[in-house]
């Protein structure tokens, strides 16, 4: 392997790059559901709105995933260039895949409203990337065809993304800038030749000699393919402005010929010269033993002419398949098949590169190959190219069996990238190793020192398997937090698009009881299970479950969760039946742990989970038509009860916690927390809870909330919250409980008269106490329970930022009416979704994974 021009002790954090790799098969997985469930309607036409959304999916959330974690990891160690504020990557990623998300479905949906916010998401996602990266390159050291490459891929980008942006004001309510035809030829021409055509050849002027000994093509034809690449998207750029300012006049000949000559030089460069170059470079490599990966870049170069021959088609035939064959074969054929060989290579050597270049000399170590199994590479590549010729047979026969069976192969497809990428990724040296580098470099993390290249050598040396054992079955926090931040990531977003009307309601009661009902009884109680079964054993010294009877557990929740994904098609009993049974099978293996420990004061967290699944039988009786009228008090119910479960562990876990890092800041000041306030907090909200089954929203109601919200202040105010400021997880507790003493005295004042919307108190105490607490100890407990420093890890306090502008957000749309309302539940969900949504990829690799410490857990 060839990487004496690479800068590799530049090489960003691996989080960076595999967080938009990660991300892609997701994508392409999104685009395959839309195929499989819309049939032959998705191929038939490239303006229909399942087609604009296949097509984004593949151009934004795929390929362009893909390059933009490619480009922050190249920019620094191929370029040679550091990138400014490289932590505003993850914000990057955050905000393009929820734009891409919210665009795509958008699109599909026909729902302008939600376009009309992903766009805006898109622009400021746009810009967070192109400057950056932008005062990077410029800052190259040399100007050769890579860099040169670089530069005007990322301008391309640029320009096709606000085009893309301005011409989806059309699609959210507004005008399009001008004609949508040329707008669109001219924005394809930049994106396709510009930003993926352009990118991608300045990229294979590095990969190809490297991963495969490739030999470089002559300087001179590399510049050549860079500068028709240039000249032939700044033709449809110049057009549009011409367009645009109306420098023709009315009566001017049509422009969109013009567009298509303009773009010529670019489509010879990218699918004709760029091939041909790259295949000959190929067939002369030094190593004759063929690399899986390679076929990929075969599949792909040959794919581009083909695809060239289709776009000529396209505008010389009136058919409208051969648009749609077009974009097929650029998509799935050519950049497609690449970006999925590339993924394939890069993945593992950047593996390789951070976890085992360290320890190179210490200890055995693989190659780059034995990292990724062939077998995956071979199944992954059947997959692709069944798909694709699946797609071109419906293409031509508008067979709508074959346009599904092509949709359930990009699926299969997508499934393989990411287990490739998974397995990948779960490849790292022995904790031991690790920590002996660390402590033979006077404490340097071993992952974060500079790679030397001369230690690449070694990378095609036969080595050894370092799959460690999967971690999350060793104690319920890891599974059950994990599934709360997923479903909490899913379901809010999930509810905004029924409330909008983009997506149709489980036919399972009212929509806004199946809202709160997952909420409560899916995502909280994921969370709360996580928590409680894994801190009993800690109180009382009992067994932990683990292993088979936990994974058991959670297939009983993941059960309850689909049965109501599917309320409308199955029997209302099944779903009770099963979605019943999670919460009572909990409380009997907390009893398990809790019998004989002689802690009588636990047996009354078992009676809060009967309260709750009291409550969650009491809503599937009226699904049953066995009660009327009972389900909203009993949803309100489960709300209070949770509440008191918030009080009773915060007012358990919040001061010590407190007081300890008191003690390491050397805080002279103790935490006061009195036994007889505790009880009144908890009393009165426990009161509450019963009197507002009997009597909803009287005065007596608001007294009670009221008492407990004014004594829930005075408990806080003893915990001293404005100490705790530079300590993210201790201030996130405190906050958690604030909110909850905002619920109740919005709740209070609202029940006595004051003119405060319920639906204010009702979100402070979910979307705030609720959401903010479940965070906060997830983050806490992830870390401590696995053996690790309790140092938050990088961003995620912005999941503790995300939460409490998403609550105060929708604590504050029902004060406000009309579109600002609107706007202020979409911010909301958008946020809180984002929040729990970070927070599972922040904290996968720490759920996942085995304790560094190699003890049990």
């Amino acid at each position: 392997m060839d990487t004496g021009r690479l800068s590799l002790q530049d090489a960003p954090p691996l989080a960076v790059p595999v967080l938009f790799f990660l991300t892609a098969p997701l994508a392409l997985a999104a685009a395959g559901a839309t195929v499989l469930l819309g049939g032959a309607d998705v191929l038939t036409s490239r303006w229909a709105p399942l087609t604009l959304a296949v097509t984004h999916l593949g151009t934004l959330g795929f390929i362009s995933m893909v390059m933009l974690g490619a480009t922050y990891q190249m920019t620094a160690v191929v370029v040679g260039s550091s990138i400014p504020w490289p932590r505003s990557a993850y914000g990057v990623y955050a905000l393009f895949t929820l734009g891409v998300a919210g665009f795509c479905w958008g699109i599909a949906s026909g729902n302008p409203s939600i376009v009309f916010v992903a766009i805006a998401i898109l622009t400021f996602a746009v810009g967070l990337f192109v400057v950056p990266v932008g005062i990077a390159l410029f800052r190259a050291p040399s100007l050769n065809e890579t860099v040169f490459g670089f530069r005007a891929a990322i301008a391309f980008f640029f320009f096709a993304a606000v085009a893309g942006i301005w011409m989806a004001h059309g699609f959210s309510g507004m005008a399009f800038p001008g004609s949508r035809l040329l707008w669109s030829q001219a924005h394809l021409s930049v994106a396709l030749v510009g930003w993926v055509g352009g990118l991608l050849a300045a990229v294979s002027w590095q990969v190809l000699p490297m991963f495969y000994l490739a030999p470089h093509p002559p300087g001179v034809i590399k510049w050549t393919v860079q500068i028709l690449v240039v000249v032939g998207a700044v033709g449809p750029v110049i057009i549009l402005g011409i367009d645009y300012l109306g420098l023709l006049g009315e009566g001017g000949p049509p422009l969109e010929p013009a567009v298509a000559a303009a773009a010529t030089p670019g489509i010879l460069a990218v699918w004709v010269l760029h091939p041909a170059v790259s295949a000959w470079s190929l067939s002369k490599r030094r190593r004759k033993r063929v690399d899986p990966s390679l076929y990929f870049w075969q599949a792909g170069l040959l794919m581009a002419p083909l695809t060239a021959l289709a776009a000529i088609a396209a505008w010389s035939l009136d058919a409208p398949h051969w648009d749609v064959l077009f974009g097929w074969l650029a998509l799935w054929g050519w950049v497609g098949m690449i970006m999925h060989g590339m993924l394939t290579r890069i993945v593992p050597f950047l593996v390789w590169l951070h976890r085992f270049a360290p320890v190179v000399g210490r200890m055995p170590v693989p190659s780059v190959r034995k990292l990724s199994p062939d077998a995956f590479i071979h199944r992954g590549l059947a997959l692709h190219l069944s798909s694709l010729l699946l797609g071109i047979a419906a293409i031509f026969t508008v067979s709508d069996l074959l346009c599904r069976l092509a949709g359930l192969g990009l699926i299969l497809t997508a499934a393989s990238i990411a287990h490739l990428l998974v397995h990948v990724l779960r490849q790292r040296p022995p904790a031991e190793v690790v920590s002996a580098v660390a402590h033979a470099l006077d404490g340097t993390d071993a992952h974060s020192i500079p790679h030397q290249a001369a230690a690449i050598q070694v990378l095609d040396a036969p080595g050894h398997s370092t799959s460690e054992a999967f971690g999350l079955w060793g104690r319920a926090f890891r599974p059950f937090f994990l599934a709360a931040a997923l479903y909490g990531a899913l379901v809010i977003p999930w509810w905004t698009g029924i409330w909008l009307g983009a997506v149709p309601a489980p036919g399972w009661l009212l929509p806004t009881w199946w809202h709160g009902h997952e909420l409560m009884f899916g995502f909280a109680a994921a969370a709360i299970t996580g928590f409680l079964l894994t801190a009993s054993p800690v109180w009382t010294g009992g067994p932990a479950l683990s292993g088979r009877p936990l994974a058991a557990l959670l297939a009983l929740w993941v059960a309850g969760r689909l049965a109501f994904a599917m309320a409308g098609a199955l029997p209302v009993s099944l779903v009770a039946a099963v979605d019943i049974a999670f919460l009572p099978a909990v409380a009997l293996v907390l009893v398990r742990t809790l019998w004989g420990s002689g802690q009588r004061r636990n047996y009354a967290i078992v009676g809060i989970l009967v309260v709750l699944a009291t409550a969650n039988g009491v809503m599937h009786a009226e699904a049953l038509d066995l009660t009327s009228g009972v389900a909203g008090r009993a949803l309100r119910f489960a709300v209070d009860g949770v509440v008191v479960l918030i009080l009773v562990i915060g007012g358990r876990i919040t001061p010590p916690f407190t007081q300890n890092a008191f003690r390491r800041s050397g805080i002279d000041r103790p935490v006061r927390s009195w036994p007889w306030l505790n009880a009144l907090v908890i009393g009165a909200a426990g009161m509450l809870a019963f009197v507002s089954l009997v009597s909803a929203r009287t005065p007596t109601t608001g007294i009670l909330a009221a008492i407990a919200g004014l004594a829930g202040a005075v408990r806080l105010a003893g915990w001293q919250p404005w100490h705790t400021r530079s300590d993210p997880l201790l201030w996130s507790l405190h906050a958690g409980s604030a909110w909850v003493v905002v619920g109740l005295l919005l709740v209070g004042a609202s029940d006595l008269g004051a003119p405060i919307p319920a639906a204010a108190g009702l979100h402070a105490l979910t979307a705030g106490a609720m959401g903010a607490t479940i965070l906060a100890v997830m983050t806490r407990v992830g870390l401590g329970h696995t053996g690790r420093p309790l140092e938050l890890p990088d961003h995620v306090v912005w999941c503790y930022g995300l939460v409490h502008a998403g609550t105060l957000a929708r604590v504050a749309a029902p004060f406000v009416g009309g579109d600002g309302q609107r706007a202020l539940l979409l911010v909301s969900g958008i946020a809180w979704a984002a929040a729990f949504g970070l927070f599972a990829v922040r904290y996968w690799h720490i759920l996942t994974e085995p304790r560094p410490d190699g003890r049990p857990g």
